[in-house]
Protein backbone atom coordinates (compact mmCIF):
# COMPACT_ATOMS: atom_id res chain seq x y z
CA UNK A 1 0.00 0.00 0.00
CA UNK A 2 1.38 3.24 -0.80
CA UNK A 3 2.25 6.17 1.47
CA UNK A 4 -1.17 7.92 0.62
CA UNK A 5 -3.69 5.17 1.14
CA UNK A 6 -2.00 4.11 4.21
CA UNK A 7 -2.54 7.83 5.41
CA UNK A 8 -5.97 7.71 4.12
CA UNK A 9 -6.73 4.51 5.89
CA UNK A 10 -5.37 5.62 9.08
CA UNK A 11 -7.29 9.15 8.87
CA UNK A 12 -10.60 6.80 7.85
CA UNK A 13 -9.82 4.66 11.33
CA UNK A 14 -8.79 7.26 13.98
CA UNK A 15 -12.07 9.63 12.56
CA UNK A 16 -15.00 6.94 13.34
CA UNK A 17 -17.49 8.43 15.65
CA UNK A 18 -17.17 12.41 15.06
CA UNK A 19 -19.27 13.95 13.01
CA UNK A 20 -17.24 17.22 12.10
CA UNK A 21 -14.02 18.34 12.26
CA UNK A 22 -12.64 21.62 12.56
CA UNK A 23 -9.17 22.84 10.61
CA UNK A 24 -7.93 26.08 11.63
CA UNK A 25 -4.88 27.70 9.07
CA UNK A 26 -3.01 31.02 10.76
CA UNK A 27 -5.83 34.20 10.71
CA UNK A 28 -8.83 31.66 10.12
CA UNK A 29 -10.58 31.48 13.42
CA UNK A 30 -7.66 33.29 15.72
CA UNK A 31 -5.76 36.47 14.50
CA UNK A 32 -2.76 35.05 15.55
CA UNK A 33 -0.33 36.13 12.45
CA UNK A 34 1.03 39.32 14.55
CA UNK A 35 1.79 36.84 17.42
CA UNK A 36 3.40 34.57 15.14
CA UNK A 37 5.45 37.67 13.75
CA UNK A 38 6.46 39.22 16.66
CA UNK A 39 7.71 35.52 18.13
CA UNK A 40 9.74 35.14 15.01
CA UNK A 41 11.40 38.96 15.85
CA UNK A 42 11.92 38.28 19.51
CA UNK A 43 13.25 35.08 19.18
CA UNK A 44 15.75 35.95 16.75
CA UNK A 45 16.54 39.83 18.42
CA UNK A 46 17.17 36.96 21.90
CA UNK A 47 20.62 35.54 19.88
CA UNK A 48 21.77 39.25 18.40
CA UNK A 49 19.91 39.25 14.81
CA UNK A 50 17.52 41.81 14.10
CA UNK A 51 14.92 41.36 11.21
CA UNK A 52 12.39 42.41 9.77
CA UNK A 53 8.70 41.49 10.37
CA UNK A 54 8.42 41.58 6.17
CA UNK A 55 10.28 38.64 5.85
CA UNK A 56 7.71 36.96 8.15
CA UNK A 57 4.80 38.01 6.15
CA UNK A 58 6.51 36.91 3.04
CA UNK A 59 7.01 33.16 4.29
CA UNK A 60 3.51 33.03 6.00
CA UNK A 61 2.44 28.91 5.67
CA UNK A 62 6.11 27.78 5.18
CA UNK A 63 7.21 25.12 8.30
CA UNK A 64 9.25 27.26 10.92
CA UNK A 65 12.64 25.15 10.00
CA UNK A 66 12.18 26.15 6.43
CA UNK A 67 11.55 30.02 7.42
CA UNK A 68 14.70 29.99 9.86
CA UNK A 69 16.51 28.03 6.97
CA UNK A 70 15.58 31.18 4.87
CA UNK A 71 16.58 33.83 7.49
CA UNK A 72 19.89 32.11 7.87
CA UNK A 73 20.25 32.49 4.06
CA UNK A 74 19.33 36.15 3.80
CA UNK A 75 20.94 37.70 6.65
CA UNK A 76 23.63 35.37 6.74
CA UNK A 77 22.91 34.12 10.03
CA UNK A 78 23.75 30.64 11.95
CA UNK A 79 20.39 30.21 13.65
CA UNK A 80 19.62 25.96 14.84
CA UNK A 81 16.28 26.27 13.13
CA UNK A 82 15.61 23.16 15.71
CA UNK A 83 16.85 25.46 18.77
CA UNK A 84 14.75 28.35 17.23
CA UNK A 85 11.52 26.34 16.51
CA UNK A 86 11.55 25.46 19.86
CA UNK A 87 12.15 28.68 21.87
CA UNK A 88 9.29 30.42 19.07
CA UNK A 89 6.55 27.88 20.01
CA UNK A 90 7.17 28.10 24.21
CA UNK A 91 7.40 31.79 23.41
CA UNK A 92 3.81 31.75 21.72
CA UNK A 93 2.42 29.63 23.96
CA UNK A 94 3.19 31.45 27.46
CA UNK A 95 3.40 35.24 26.05
CA UNK A 96 1.83 35.65 22.91
CA UNK A 97 -1.12 33.43 22.89
CA UNK A 98 -2.58 34.51 25.40
CA UNK A 99 -3.53 38.02 23.84
CA UNK A 100 -5.51 36.37 20.56
CA UNK A 101 -8.63 37.46 19.29
CA UNK A 102 -11.13 36.06 17.06
CA UNK A 103 -10.69 36.70 13.43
Amino acid sequence: MDNINRKLDTLTRLSKGFKAFLYDCDGTLADNMGAHKQTYIQVAAGKGLVIEGDIIDELAGWPVLKVIEEINKRYGAGLDPVEFKAQKYKLFLVELGKRLFPA
